[in-house]
């Protein structure tokens, strides 16, 4: 048996280990909470700056998406002026008939007796001739006159709807600065818990209970906005030639989604050569006739071939041009009288093949129509005549038709387009563009300004310490210091733009990657990577401590001079924030 008195000793381990526990357990809780308060600050600063840029993503889509809508609504306009440019070249074709006939029988009539021979002759010929032309000279200037009462009012809707997307993408953008602003506070709120509601009167208060922006996040918020505002995108309109780079953009965006109605097809070498094609403004009425025929000669065998061509040939486009700091539509079709003779032989011996043939064409201008939708711009036969034709700013502008043997009949379409003016168009609406997407740009050099989003969140340590248990002195974590009053975290986010790839619906027709845009809407968002820069800022600004040892900045000539500096700079700004 044991003796009595070894009884309990154990008890004295014990009591000293509880003892230990205690301590550790009590300091395992306020680490732990720390760790907790942390984490919660992380996750509600990661969810503010998502949100914020979610937000802008949404902005951006609105306007590629409006942006996208005025296209389509200026290319409506083109398409009205292109179908009235289409009937007036029907009417000029029928006046020019009737005048042709007329200059004809006027001719004949002056030479005596052998005028009117020739008359009698070809009065066959020129009572059918005159009789379409009247036709084509009324149906044209009827349907002209109908299809220019319907397009005047619809061309003035098209551009007043224009004009309100372009007020609307302001109005959006602008609202979703406050929006933004406005979530920041919500998201941490939802996702700190004890943070009371946070008026946006009170947005430089920094002894608030709860987590709240910090100094960083504050003059983040602040310098965001300009850049999100004017900056990464920018609205652009009309201007002085030279300094219209964003709306050439619009522009030319524009004239390459024309449809083949409006832009002309790819004009042929040799006219009345292509046949129908549907939904295009070309026609052609021509008359091909062929006579092929074969003679063998011993061992040789001739191949002869004679064809004759006739007809009419028309083709014509839209344009959209740039005049007097203002962009307006207009459309020219051109016509001609197509006389094609070809003959020719081949001679297939078994010791050479050889053969030959003649081409003889005429061709005579027939008629052209012209119209455009301007305004108070117009443009003049000044602005259509020798120096577009000779020099063509435009490749294949007005559906190829600028040709020197086209000449008369594109000077009848710029007189015919002088005179008829649809003056409900307003021109281009401002829009939003894109302003820098290049990385080496200023913008991109600051962690807070468009495309990317920072945010600072804090959390007074005052708060954490009010409940559970502490310790007293050196052992409390959670002990008032000078310096160190409160946690903090930094998130950062951005948009960015990246056209889908893994479906064959979204692919670009040349396989290239898409740059970022404002008439593609895919804009999306997503968190960033902190830099050291950031992290920098975090101290020095959220914390008012730079990132550098005593011992170091001693060590190096000057540094320990420029450290102070900026901790004094870090704490006036501070001081600065909290005078509001």
């Amino acid at each position: 048996m044991k003796p009595l008195d070894q009884k309990g000793q154990s008890s004295i381990f014990i009591l000293a280990f509880i003892g230990v526990v205690l301590v550790c357990t009590i300091f395992l809780y306020q680490s732990g909470r720390i760790t907790s308060e942390k984490m919660q600050l992380q996750n509600a600063a990661d969810a503010a700056a998502f949100s914020a840029s979610t937000l802008e993503a949404r902005s951006l889509n609105f306007c590629a998406y409006t942006n996208r809508a005025m296209v389509a609504n200026e290319v409506g306009i083109g398409q009205l002026i292109g179908l009235l440019s289409l009937v007036d070249e029907v009417k000029t074709i029928g006046s020019n008939f009737e005048e042709f006939v007329a200059a004809i029988e006027a001719i004949l009539n002056a030479i005596p007796v052998v005028g009117n021979a020739i008359a009698l002759a070809i009065d066959p010929f020129l009572v059918p001739l005159e009789t379409i032309g009247a036709i084509l000279n009324d149906t044209g200037a009827a349907m002209e006159k109908v299809m220019a009462r319907v397009a005047s009012p619809l061309i003035r809707v098209l551009s007043t709807v224009n004009e309100v997307y372009s007020y609307s993408q302001m109005g959006y953008h602008g609202a979703t600065i406050f929006m933004v602003t406005t979530t920041l506070f919500k998201t941490i709120e939802k996702n700190v818990p004890g943070t009371a509601p946070f008026p946006i009167t009170e947005i430089f208060d920094q002894n608030r209970s709860g987590a709240h922006l910090s100094d960083l996040g504050i003059l983040a918020m602040a310098g965001h906005i300009p850049s999100f505002w004017k900056g990464y995108t920018k609205t652009y309109k009309t201007g002085k030639e030279g300094k219209n780079k964003g709306m050439q953009r619009m522009a030319a965006t524009i004239r390459n989604t024309r449809d083949i109605f409006s832009s002309g097809a790819a004009a042929e070498d040799k006219p009345c050569s292509k046949k129908f094609t549907p939904y295009t403004r070309d026609w052609h009425v021509c008359l091909d006739l062929k006579i092929d025929f074969d003679i063998d000669v011993k061992l040789a065998s001739v191949d002869f071939w004679f064809e004759f061509k006739t007809g009419v040939d028309s083709q014509g486009a839209a344009e959209l041009r740039f005049k007097e700091q203002n962009y307006l539509w207009s459309a020219v079709d051109t016509s001609i009288f197509v006389v094609d003779v070809s003959a020719g032989y081949w001679v297939t011996d078994p010791v050479k093949d050889f053969g030959g043939s003649i081409d003889i064409g005429l061709d005579v201008p027939t008629g052209g129509g012209g119209y455009q939708a301007a305004g108070g711009t117009i443009l003049t036969l000044a602005d259509m005549g020798e120096g577009l034709r000779k020099n063509d700013p435009i490749p294949g502008s007005y559906g190829y038709r600028l040709k020197e043997k086209n000449w008369l009949s594109w000077k009848q379409a710029s007189l015919e387009m002088e005179e008829n003016n649809i003056d409900t168009y307003k021109g281009l609406a401002p829009y939003r563009g894109m302003g820098s997407t290049k990385p080496e740009s200023s913008g991109y050099k600051l962690p807070f300004v468009s495309p990317y989003y920072l945010v600072g969140v804090v959390k007074n340590l005052s708060d954490i310490h009010k409940s559970g248990p502490k310790f007293g002195g050196n052992l409390d974590i959670l002990q008032e210091h000078p310096k160190v009053t409160e946690i903090g975290a930094i998130a950062k986010s951005e948009v960015y733009y990246k056209r889908p790839t893994d479906l064959s619906y979204f692919l670009r027709a040349d396989k290239k990657t898409e740059r970022p845009n404002m008439f593609g809407p895919f804009w999306q968002a997503r968190l960033s990577k902190t830099s050291d820069l950031d992290r920098f800022l975090a101290m020095a600004i959220q914390h008012q401590t730079i990132w550098l040892a005593e011992h170091d900045a001693k060590k190096v000539p000057g540094l320990e001079a420029i450290k102070k500096e900026l901790e004094s700079l870090s704490s006036d700004l501070n001081n600065l924030l909290k005078s509001f």
